[in-house]
C-alpha cells in the first residue's frame, strides 16, 4: 500500500491491523464469556467452572491443565480440537465431565488420551476419524458414549467400563482394527450399527443383561468366529449378524422371541451352511411367539 494514500487517509500500518483484528475478536470474545489462556480459549459456565472451547495452537503433545485463571476446568466444548491435525498426544484433567460433540473430530495423528475420573459422557463423533488412535481407557463412572463417537477410529481393542449403561447407535462403526471388545453388565441394547464393518472384529464379549441386539449392530464383521449370546436376550434384529462369514456354531438362548429378517444372512460361507439353514428354519417357531 502506498504509504503517502495510508498517511492521507490516517490508515493503521499493515503489521497493525492484525493486532487490531486480533483485539477486536478479544472483545467479541469477552463479551460473549469466552477468554483466552494461552492457546486455549474458554468459556465460563454459570457454576463458576471453565470448559476449553478451542484450541489454537499446534503442539504435538498437549497437557490440558485442570485450573485456568482459577477456574476449575469441567469439560471440553463441541469441536474444541477438531481438525488438530499437529496433535498426537493429549492428556485430559481430572474433573472433565464432558467431552464435547466433535470435539476431536478428523485429529489424524492423534495416537493417545488420557482421561481420568469425573468422565460421565462423550458427546456424537467425539473421536471419528481419528486413525491412528489405536486405544482409550474410558475411566469408571463413565455413562454414556454418543452418536458414531468412535466412528473409523484406530481402536484396536475397547474394554468399557462398568457403570456404562448407554452406547448409542454407529458408536464403533467401521473401526476397522479393531479385534476385541468388551461390553460390561449394564448395557441392555446393542443399537442399530454399533459394530458394523468392524471388519477384524474376532472376539465380543456380550454381558449379562443384555436384552436386545439391534439391526445390522454386527454387519459385516469377517472375522467374527464366536459370540456366546447370553440368556436374558430377547431380541436379534434384522440383518445383526448378515455377512459374518467365520461365525462358528452357536444356539439362541431360549430367551429370544424375535430374531429379524436376514439376521444371520451370508453366515454359511465357511461350511456350516447346513447348520445355518436348520437355525433359519427353527426361527420361524421362535419368531411365532407372542411377545409377553
Amino acid at each position: 500500500m502506498n504509504e503517502n494514500f495510508r498517511e492521507r487517509y490516517d490508515m493503521p500500518a499493515p503489521e497493525n491491523i492484525q493486532l487490531m483484528l486480533q483485539r477486536k475478536a478479544e472483545e467479541e470474545m469477552f463479551k460473549s464469556g469466552r477468554l483466552i489462556y494461552g492457546e486455549f480459549i474458554y468459556k465460563l459456565l454459570e457454576d463458576d467452572t471453565a470448559v476449553i472451547y478451542l484450541y489454537r495452537g499446534k503442539e504435538r503433545a498437549l497437557f490440558v491443565p485442570e485450573w485456568i485463571d482459577g477456574y476449575r476446568v469441567t469439560g471440553i466444548w463441541d469441536r474444541a480440537f477438531r481438525d488438530c491435525i499437529s496433535l498426537e498426544e493429549i492428556i485430559l484433567p481430572k474433573g472433565v465431565t464432558r467431552i464435547g460433540f466433535e470435539a476431536f473430530l478428523r485429529c489424524v495423528n492423534l495416537k493417545s488420551i488420557i482421561l481420568q475420573e469425573g468422565l460421565i459422557e462423550i458427546a456424537g463423533k467425539a473421536f471419528c476419524e481419528c486413525r491412528k488412535l489405536r486405544g482409550i481407557q474410558l475411566p469408571e463412572g463413565t455413562k454414556s458414549i454418543g452418536y458414531r463417537a468412535f466412528y473409523h477410529s484406530g481402536l484396536d481393542q475397547i474394554i468399557l467400563p462398568e457403570g456404562l449403561t448407554c452406547i448409542d447407535i454407529k458408536a464403533f462403526e467401521d473401526c476397522e482394527m479393531l479385534r476385541k471388545a468388551v461390553l460390561p453388565k449394564g448395557i441392555d441394547c446393542i443399537k442399530y450399527r454399533t459394530f458394523y464393518g468392524c471388519r477384524r472384529l474376532e472376539r465380543i464379549d456380550l454381558p449379562e443383561g443384555l436384552k436386545r441386539i439391534g439391526d445390522n449392530a454386527f454387519s459385516f464383521c469377517f472375522k467374527l468366529q464366536e459370540i456366546v449370546l447370553p440368556e436374558g436376550l430377547t431380541e436379534i434384529g434384522e440383518g445383526a449378524f448378515e455377512c459374518c462369514f467365520r461365525l462358528k456354531e452357536f444356539r439362541p438362548p431360549k430367551s429370544v422371541k424375535r430374531i429379524g429378517k436376514g439376521a444371520f444372512n451370508e453366515c454359511f460361507k465357511t461350511g456350516n451352511k447346513r447348520f445355518f439353514e436348520e437355525l433359519l428354519i427353527g426361527l420361524m417357531d421362535i419368531n411365532a411367539v407372542p411377545d409377553e
